[in-house]
């Protein structure tokens, strides 16, 4: 996703393969804990490379099949921490409420050609990510400890999320049932997040 010239061939070679271009659904992340003092310029070049630059390259690849469709849809894959940042997490805080700025803009100007785009916010959802911040913050702890106490200390369902509990609202939006849904930003997160 850091490499235009792939972005550019696969959703090329997608577009060909599959005759044409309806959803994009956007799911680079990856985790690079740390706070501010922590992180260096590399850490935040990587950051948002990952985050926001391969929402754009996706978006401009495919809006050109996507302007072809009949139903065309974004759905970027963001996270709770563009809303509720976490100074232990500063760099996907900030690169990910700049995520939620891209869906929202680009949901106003593409709205008059009935291009629908619109955000999920995965809260602690069970990815390889966390398995890596486990490693990174806590090996020593057996990962069902560590799962269990940040769950237990920010989410009120007390729990992680599963991928198919993520994957049920992205299908949701890019279905004809979410037809008048753009710029929404939607949380995935067990009621995690102290906002209205």
């Amino acid at each position: 996703m850091t490499d235009p010239a792939q972005v550019t061939d696969f959703v090329a070679a997608a577009a060909a393969d599959l005759g044409g271009l309806d959803i994009l659904v956007n799911n680079a992340g990856g985790a690079r804990p740390g706070r501010f003092a922590a992180l260096t310029d590399e850490d935040w070049h990587d950051d948002i490379e990952v985050k926001l630059f391969s929402q754009i390259r996706c978006i401009r690849a495919a809006l050109p099949h996507l302007r072809a469709s009949a139903a065309p849809r974004v759905v970027n894959i963001n996270a709770l921490y563009a809303r509720y940042p976490d100074p232990a997490f500063l760099a996907s805080s900030v690169n990910r409420a700049s995520c939620l700025g891209l869906a929202k803009a680009l949901a106003m100007e593409l709205g008059p050609e009935d291009i629908l785009v619109n955000s999920v916010n995965i809260g602690f959802v069970t990815t390889p990510q966390w398995e890596n911040i486990h490693r990174r913050r806590a090996p020593d702890t057996p990962a069902e400890e560590f799962f269990g106490q940040l769950a237990a200390d920010e989410v009120p369902l007390g729990r992680f999320g599963r991928a198919d509990e993520v994957s049920g609202i992205v299908a949701f939006l890019a279905s004809d049932r979410a037809s008048y849904i753009t710029g929404a930003s939607v949380d995935v997160a067990g009621g995690m997040g102290k906002y209205l």
